[in-house]
């Protein structure tokens, strides 16, 4: 005999088979290599009642029955049961049952599987038989509902909720305040949208920032363009290099305000550490990039540039258009710090990473509802430190800021002083709009209208 498990849908075909053919539950358990005894605990537990051909017999009891409370919900607790006009006693009682049922059902083999009068000659109220389909249902139901519940006393649960609520309000993910609460949580990012899908301790999804739906994009129909810049510099050209090449690459994008605004955020998104640097744009122009590039490059030096963005691929913006001084060093007259390609025209998903984490930054700034003029270098380090201070799962738990310290070290100090980003502590983290307006309050700045 094997080790027990569970029937599987397999097992229980041959046991509606075998029952069918009239086999006994000795031979059944031959053929599954089973106990007697199991097929049977099987049988009983997961056969399913049959709807009755005739009428139910009268019960040879009813001028004399006293019994009272059939029902456990009963109202009418000085009634008779025979009396009742809401319900049949007849379906309800046990005596009435064990007289009227089937002596082959009481024998041993509690279904009509394999009765040559299971489909006609027979008017019995009490039939069953076993169906595979049936069964296997029943079974995963009930040890479905026998995991429901949460897996801790209400006093255990009520101190992780109050940790858990706070977090969610200030804008993290499950997966978030799963990895940086783990001492007082305890539980499980899934397990975590579970409680929350169910509303326990009052939570919603609608606290969950990535369950929204998003409105349809226009489909631009004709045929593919090619990128202006020339094949050297296309997305083919960056497909050929070598893949240890393409992995270290930084995506770069811009992300605009309200229409109208002057101001916009450059953003450069390092594949390999997950880290998201934003940099504030007097405009969207070539020549503002430039400078920002320069910039960068006198802070942080034209060797961690390399490092960091040494291999840039952007959009066909206006903005990235000037790429001979995009490469061009400011620090080293006659060298290259980076290499620029561009994506095919329309094509965002060239760009998987800077898309998906413009998700964090509009969290912080939502799209069209904050005006980017209203905002300084300060505010833009207060979101790069919360954005960069979030776990990821891809990097293990850790946050960028920390990935990026525990592969450069202390070169890296260089690009979070230039930029005052700095890890925020797990209580302080918040991904809300609120953020900026709470911050701007203490430096004595008008708040943000969002």
């Amino acid at each position: 005999m094997c080790a027990y498990k569970q029937f599987s849908m397999y097992d229980r075909r041959i046991i509606e088979e075998g029952l069918d053919d009239r086999l006994s539950f000795r031979m059944i358990g031959k053929l599954l290599e089973r106990p007697a005894s199991s097929i049977s605990r099987e049988i009983n537990a997961n056969r399913s009642r049959l709807k009755s051909k005739g009428k139910m017999s009268a019960c040879f009891e009813k001028s004399f029955c006293k019994v009272r409370e059939l029902c456990s919900f009963c109202s009418h607790d000085k009634r008779l049961c025979q009396n009742c006009a809401e319900y049949d006693c007849r379906i309800l009682c046990d005596t009435y049952i064990a007289h009227v049922a089937c002596p082959l059902l009481s024998k041993g083999r509690f279904v009509c599987n394999g009765c040559k009068k299971r489909h006609y000659g027979c008017t019995r109220s009490l039939r069953f038989e076993y169906k595979a389909a049936i069964a296997h249902a029943s079974s995963t139901r009930r040890r479905s509902e026998s995991r429901r519940g949460v897996d801790m006393d209400c006093e255990t649960f009520e101190k992780v909720i109050d940790a858990v609520r706070p977090a969610l309000a200030r804008g993290l993910s499950p997966y978030e305040i799963a990895t940086v609460y783990s001492d007082k949580v305890g539980v499980s990012a899934s397990t975590l949208y579970r409680w929350i899908d169910k509303g326990y301790g009052g939570m919603a999804n609608i606290a969950l920032e990535r369950k929204v739906g998003f409105a349809p994009r226009k489909k631009h129909k004709g045929e593919k363009a090619i990128t202006p810049h020339g094949e050297e510099r296309s997305y083919d050209a960056f497909c050929a290099l070598d893949d240890d090449e393409k992995q270290g690459a930084a995506e770069m994008d811009t992300v605009v305000g309200r229409k109208g605004d002057r101001q916009c955020i450059l953003t450069l998104y390092p594949r390999p550490s997950h880290f998201q640097l934003y940099l504030l744009m007097a405009e969207k122009t070539s020549d503002a990039t430039v400078k920002a590039f320069d910039a960068l490059e006198r802070a942080i030096g034209i060797d961690l540039s390399r490092m960091l963005f040494g291999l840039l691929i952007c959009d066909n913006g206006v903005e990235f258009a000037d790429t001979e001084r995009l490469e061009r060093s400011v620090t080293c007259p006659g060298e290259k710090r980076c290499r620029v390609f561009y994506c095919d025209p329309r094509q965002a998903q060239q760009r998987p990473g800077c898309e998906k984490n413009h998700s964090e930054l509009r969290q912080l700034l939502p799209k069209k509802s904050v005006s980017f003029d209203a905002l300084d270098k300060r505010d833009i380090s207060i979101v790069c430190s919360h954005v960069n201070s979030t776990p990821r799962a891809s990097l293990c738990g850790m946050s960028p800021i920390r990935m990026l310290k525990a592969a450069y070290g202390e070169k890296i100090d260089a690009l979070l002083d230039a930029y005052g980003i700095e890890e925020v502590s797990r209580d302080e983290l918040t991904l809300k709009p609120k953020l900026l307006n709470d911050k701007r309050k203490l430096r004595g700045k008008e708040e943000l209208q969002f």
